[in-house]
């Protein structure tokens, strides 16, 4: 049967855990064909801290991310009176002149919607007062068990679970890791220059971005050999202008700028180490309804190889069930297969989390329970009885002619 009955939302319900992911940097999101999207969905979202021994340490009602509140600089030693009002900083993210950013999930946010990262909290004051690294410290160890329910529309989509806030950067779906990688918690007391560490960093991206292009012109990826070849020209020569700056200087100034180029290549490689198990102990796509097997419950999935994209495709099929009463229940049945995409080693071409592929058959299925009438059981008991009979005439038909044969043969002496 085709499904002509549309429902204008979806709902997932869900309840998974990731024994190594603490709560504190998991985020999640959801999107769908349409253009919806819901980043760093707080709404109906209820998460529990838990040891390396799966025990709760915390359960937050509040949803994912950090508490709000509400005057951090008074409850936090600041030096406002008791009539002033503060309005912090959005630090440069701020849409008008009198938008204020008083929490460090305000300054997070409006990042995300200007589609910034942040790269270091310790420098945002909000941040810095709420200890915001600090508890995200305290929590490197830890577990996460996030449970609760998504309303998405009736249209494929994705939802998916990744560390990191998440934001929007030019059209591509982006998630902030900068801020979590465990090097920001450390004080870089021995750091190289500012003019050195931009010069690294700068010497890295051109190296990997010529690397990217000479591969994507080797391979022919793409036609437009000319703007490549522009590429190559640009990186070329920035790569020389920082060699011919080094070279000027004396060789100790070297070593900050190689300890800072294998620290931020380092920093790569560190990404690729998050780990992403997780044991997703409840998975629906709608209400429940009697005989209904949700193929992903109890499904645990450990990691052994460096952190990638971990994909469920699920196949969702509209489902009515309907009971002796009348009853109707819409409800949805889903299959799935599920891939691992690994991560490239260096390179962040696949954003590491577990992520949730959904897309909607056309074709509903239909239960429906019905009582037995009268005549319908009586003809079912006749039909039952008259079979036990056909098969106990049958047995005493072989019996009765076995045992004549056989006697038959013992009269003339031919049986042994």
């Amino acid at each position: 049967m085709h499904d002509t009955f549309l429902l204008i939302f979806l709902k997932v319900q869900f309840d998974v855990t990731f024994p190594a992911l603490p709560c504190s940097i998991l985020s999640l999101d959801a999107m769908d064909i349409s253009g919806e999207r819901h980043l760093d969905v707080k709404h109906d979202i209820i998460k529990k801290r838990i040891d390396s021994h799966g025990n709760v340490i915390e359960t937050r009602q509040e949803g994912i991310g950090s508490p709000k509140i509400e005057k951090p600089l008074q409850k936090h030693g600041g030096r406002l009176e008791h009539n002033e009002t503060y309005c912090g900083s959005c630090f440069g993210a701020e849409a008008s002149d009198d938008e204020c950013c008083n929490s460090c999930e305000e300054v997070r946010e409006a990042y995300r919607k200007k589609g910034w990262a942040v790269s270091n909290p310790d420098l945002i004051d909000q941040c810095k007062r709420e200890g915001f690294l600090q508890r995200i410290k305290d929590e490197d160890g830890e577990g996460c068990n996030i449970y609760g329910f998504l309303e998405v529309n009736k249209v494929a989509g994705n939802f998916h679970f990744a560390p990191g806030k998440s934001f929007d950067h030019a059209g591509v779906h982006m998630h902030d890791l900068l801020a979590f990688q465990k090097d920001s918690f450390n004080v870089r007391k021995n750091s190289a220059p500012l003019s050195s560490s931009w010069i690294c960093s700068v010497a890295l991206k051109c190296v990997l971005s010529y690397a990217e292009y000479i591969s994507a012109y080797e391979t022919n990826k793409t036609e437009n050999n000319m703007l490549i070849s522009l590429y190559l020209m640009v990186y070329v020569y920035i790569l020389r202008s920082i060699i011919q700056v080094l070279k000027t200087r004396k060789t100790i100034y070297l070593l900050p700028f190689i300890s800072c180029f294998i620290e931020e290549a380092l920093s790569l490689y560190q990404i690729n180490l998050i780990q992403i198990s997780h044991k997703i102990n409840r998975l629906t796509f709608g209400e429940y309804f009697p005989g209904v097997v949700n193929p992903l419950d109890g499904v645990h999935w450990t990691q052994e190889t460096p952190s990638g994209m971990y994909q469920y495709f699920v196949k969702v099929v509209p489902t009515v069930y309907t009971d002796v009463s009348g009853h109707t229940i819409q409800s949805n049945q889903f299959s799935v297969t599920e891939h691992f995409r690994s991560g490239q080693v260096g390179q962040l071409q696949s954003l590491p989390g577990v992520f949730f592929f959904y897309d909607l058959s056309p074709i509903k299925v239909t239960f429906t329970e019905e009582h037995v009438s009268f005549l319908h059981f009586l003809t079912s008991v006749c039909a039952i009885v008259g079979g036990v009979f056909t098969v106990s005439g049958i047995l005493d038909s072989f019996i009765y002619h076995g045992q004549r044969a056989i006697k038959k043969k013992m009269e003339i002496g031919k049986f042994s």
